[in-house]
């Protein structure tokens, strides 16, 4: 038998701007889209055995962590680290993203990697970390979901 918790809130939301940049066919050209702004949704799923409550984990700690974690990228500019392309003069109100683009994809992976992170720093595990999957998946406009499992 498996068990998981599914968190989905109206608090699981951020409002944030980004943009995507392609490399074009012959590869020597990068297309970068204008900058724009989506308010996205976050819905995680943790997948684990039970611990001696019965409980996958807690689910008001884990929707806690994750509310923060939304609000860290709200009202911010998600730009991607990794890009060579990317240049800015100013960081204020810029959130770095350790990836070469700023996809809904990325950010997923971003939020789902940090929020693992968090839960291991609570030691919201009550077995090794590695009997738990966590399914990420980030709404950037509606219908179109971005899904992650780590």
């Amino acid at each position: 038998m498996k068990y998981a918790i599914c968190l989905e809130h109206e608090s699981l939301t951020f409002r944030a701007s980004h943009f995507v940049a392609w490399r074009t066919d012959d590869a020597l050209r990068t297309t970068v889209e204008p900058m724009h702004e989506h308010t996205f949704r976050v819905r995680a799923t943790v997948e684990g055995p039970l611990n001696q409550d019965e409980c996958v984990v807690d689910f008001v700690a884990a929707q806690r962590l994750l509310q923060t974690i939304c609000a860290s990228l709200d009202n911010k500019i998600l730009l991607p680290q990794n890009n060579a392309e990317v240049r800015i003069k100013q960081e204020q109100d810029v959130q770095w993203l350790p990836c070469a683009n700023a996809t809904a994809e990325s950010i997923a992976a971003w939020i789902a990697q940090h929020f693992r992170s968090e839960l291991l720093a609570c030691q919201s595990f009550a077995f090794p970390p590695e009997q738990y999957v966590i399914r990420l998946e980030l709404e950037e406009s509606p219908g179109c979901w971005a899904i992650v499992v780590i």
